[in-house]
């Protein structure tokens, strides 16, 4: 499972080092969907249907949510859900910046080191050589990792307008101690409900992620002050 634009690109992994092997690499986008759920509502009170329909693959589960694969074509013709509600984009941006979950293209990508993105849980520390492995378990070793995702909760929201240039690349937000200074840099920008502010993701350099530091974010002619917090923002039942 991966994110929807780096098909391509994991294809190519598979055909570089796939040598001796008899494997067939192809995409199946049309059988499978990722569904995300929020709240504490089990899976068997959320979704309806004929048995074997849903498919569990062992989901990682994130403070107030499971990932599912589903039969992205019987959700719509079998109207599999049957309790809750779907979401856009920028209400699910929000929620999953709640729980600190980085998002492939924005928060990293594949020339980003893993342990630079929180990304320690899907590292295996006890296999053996694996693409990667060397340098991953150096940095950790030698404790060479030169840059941090962090959080940052402001204590005012960002304006629309401001977002909107944001979006629109108007303007470049930059985080900062001393007003000009950039000391990492942002990498999403959302909104709590829970916290009632927005809530900022940045990958700061090293010196500069202390937990409870106090940072300035420059949007053009606004600034806003707040604090780095560490990840999720918003703990759940799990921790």
């Amino acid at each position: 499972v991966h994110s929807s634009e780096t098909g391509q690109a994991i294809k190519q992994i598979f055909e570089k080092y796939v040598i001796m092997e008899d494997v067939t690499v192809k995409e199946n986008p049309g059988y499978t969907c990722v569904l995300s759920l929020y709240g504490s509502t089990g899976s068997k009170e959320v979704f309806s249907g004929e048995a074997g329909s849903i498919e569990m693959s062992s989901p990682r589960v994130y403070p107030d949510g499971k990932l599912f694969f589903v039969d992205g074509q019987n959700v719509e013709d079998m109207n599999l859900i049957k309790n809750g509600k779907p979401v856009d984009i920028q209400f699910f941006n929000n929620l999953r910046l709640e729980q600190g979950i980085p998002l492939h293209g924005m928060d990293f990508n594949d020339s980003v080191n893993p342990l630079e993105s929180n990304l320690q849980d899907f590292i295996s520390w006890t296999k053996g050589c694996y693409i990667g492995q060397e340098v991953i378990a150096r940095l950790d070793t030698y404790q060479k990792i030169k840059r941090f995702l962090k959080g940052v909760i402001l204590e005012s929201s960002i304006s629309d307008d401001d977002l909107k240039r944001i979006n629109q690349n108007q303007v470049n937000p930059i985080i900062t101690t001393d007003g000009s200074t950039e000391i990492g840099r942002i990498t999403s920008i959302g909104y709590s409900f829970q916290l009632n502010t927005s809530i900022l993701m940045t990958r700061l350099e090293k010196g500069n992620e202390k937990t409870g530091a106090p940072v300035e974010i420059v949007i053009g002619d606004s600034r806003h002050t707040g604090e780095i917090v560490d990840l999720p923002f918003v703990k759940g039942k799990n921790g």
